[in-house]
């Protein structure tokens, strides 16, 4: 999905559907993995694993939220307030799709990641 989006010339500025695409794949490299909640296109929220777990254990703290804005934007709200300031993300791009965006950024922060180089050996 990223690299059709990449050859039609979408960026994480110009696309939500990419920007959510560079989100999950953060979080994919993550150890904790990641959730997402969706109700249908129109609502939806994703965090990394951990971030939605300790949510949905502190759902005592936010479920007077529930009735007035609904169950996903309360969820949402509170994993915003969850987010850490100190954070960081990866997002592994194989090398052989070709188009590799030149800048990216952070889905948490919006703030310019560095790149780097990896080489990987993997012989499974």
């Amino acid at each position: 999905m990223w690299h059709s989006k990449v050859q039609l010339g979408r960026t994480v500025e110009n696309g939500n559907i990419m920007h959510e695409i560079m989100a999950m794949l953060s979080y994919d490299s993550s150890e904790g993995g990641w959730a997402v909640f969706s109700k249908g296109s129109a609502e939806m929220t994703r965090a990394k694993g951990s971030t939605f777990l300790t949510c949905l254990e502190e759902y005592k703290e936010w479920r007077d939220q529930v009735p007035p804005k609904g169950f996903l934007p309360a969820l949402k709200d509170h994993l915003e307030q969850l987010h850490k300031p100190q954070h960081s993300n990866v997002i592994v791009l194989p090398g052989t799709i070709g188009n590799l965006p030149e800048e990216v950024v952070c889905s948490e922060c919006n703030r310019l990641m560095e790149r780097f180089i990896m080489y990987l050996f993997c012989d499974e």
